[in-house]
């Protein structure tokens, strides 16, 4: 070995300084929906789709059309945060975008819409009911009974039997 500098091997290489992202955080940020179309329009709604089914199966009181809706919009609402975030620390590339809010929520609302729809079929709830939680809107009389102290109404308003 000579006495020269042994170079280090490219993997083991890190960058420590944190990148400055490209354009400021306040003009990343896409404040007013616009009516032009988006190819991602389509996986924003589908995204939250499975929220919206799922989230009156996983608690009874996000039951109601309102509730799903808040919860959809707030669980958008982080997403976008998330995205602002790891742009300032990161320089993330993607947008923080208003139509991306909207349309989350409004897959988080077709998702809602689905399992109303689907509830009107007593094979559907008579499975969903057989496999929801305790305090769940579709669990069984006696489950949610023991979950909470409340009086419980079921998802679809008819009883699951």
């Amino acid at each position: 070995m000579t006495g020269g500098p042994t170079p280090t091997p490219t993997l083991l290489r890190t960058r420590w300084h944190r990148p400055e992202p490209q354009v400021p955080l306040w003009n990343q940020i896409q404040w007013v929906p616009r009516p032009e179309p988006d190819p991602s329009i389509l996986a924003n709604v589908v995204m939250l789709v499975p929220f919206g089914m799922m989230l009156p199966l996983l608690q009874r009181k996000a039951s109601s059309p309102g509730r799903v809706t808040l919860w959809s919009a707030l669980l958008s609402l982080s997403v976008e945060i998330t995205q602002a975030l790891l742009y300032v620390a990161a320089s993330y590339g993607r947008q923080i975008d208003a139509n991306d809010l909207v349309a989350n929520t409004l897959g988080g609302m077709i998702g809602y819409g689905i399992l109303r729809l689907a509830c009107r079929f007593l094979a559907v709830v008579g499975i969903l009911s057989a496999y929801a939680l305790p305090g769940s809107a579709l669990a069984p009389a006696d489950a949610r009974d023991a979950a909470s102290p409340s009086p419980a109404t079921t998802f679809n308003g008819q009883g699951a039997q």
